[in-house]
């Protein structure tokens, strides 16, 4: 798995935060793009791999530019936890499946 690709992950998680109707539509499609992510992965799609991560960078910089309060944050971090949780622990699975590390 590329770097680049982790990195990508890791930045929309690490910005997945705000509040607001704006930051929830970005929220739901970035764990949605992540969730996509995990299946390309598996399918070994370079092309649709590297889209996917453009996306979610994409999402990453939209929800930075919506410089919401850290209390805004703090709650739609909150909301979002589990599903985030979830998507990136199924791309983490994935990336290891297909470098050959992980479970059957």
């Amino acid at each position: 798995m590329k770097k680049s690709l982790w990195l990508g992950v890791a930045f929309a998680v690490l910005f997945a935060v705000g509040c607001g109707s704006p930051a929830d539509n970005l929220m739901k499609d970035t764990i949605n793009l992540m969730n996509q992510m995990a299946d390309a992965i598996e399918k070994k799609d370079e092309a649709k791999i590297k889209d996917l991560q453009k996306k979610i960078e994409e999402n990453g910089k939209k929800l930075e530019e919506l410089k919401l309060s850290a209390d805004e944050k703090k709650k739609l971090e909150e909301k979002y936890k589990d599903d985030l949780t979830k998507a990136a622990a199924k791309v983490l699975a994935a990336g290891m499946k297909a470098a050959g590390g992980g479970m059957p």
